[in-house]
């Protein structure tokens, strides 16, 4: 469902716009814009319903190296690589393009 918003800005920052976009997409663009500051997908309630999946989990046993997603409480600054998280209650982004593929072996002394 769709909401009707009302904004003002400076009418030299609508012009430009205007010509950027065109009149016909300025609301998609605002919203795409917006969304990701705004509308946080629950995570923890996802990583916690695929947890209660026994063969998953089971297979996960078996592989040798895990995927690893950093994570920063710098959240001012989204890029389309960056995610909006919450994880352990706090705000957090995940820098998928910092994507890294690591062997369990070397989560041996911290699990220990």
């Amino acid at each position: 469902m769709q909401k009707k918003l009302t904004i003002t800005i400076d009418e030299e920052v609508y012009e430009d716009l205007h010509k950027a976009i065109g009149s016909c997409k300025i609301s998609q663009f605002v919203e795409k814009l917006v969304r990701p500051h705004v509308v946080r997908p629950n995570l923890e309630l996802a990583y916690s319903q695929m947890s209660k999946d026994k063969k998953r989990e089971e297979a996960f046993k078996f592989l040798n190296r895990v995927q690893i997603i950093p994570l920063t409480s710098k959240t001012d600054r989204l890029y389309p690589s960056k995610a909006l998280i919450i994880f352990n209650g706090k705000e957090s982004k995940a820098m998928a393009d910092q994507l890294a593929i690591v062997s369990k072996l070397r989560f041996l002394n911290v699990l220990a």
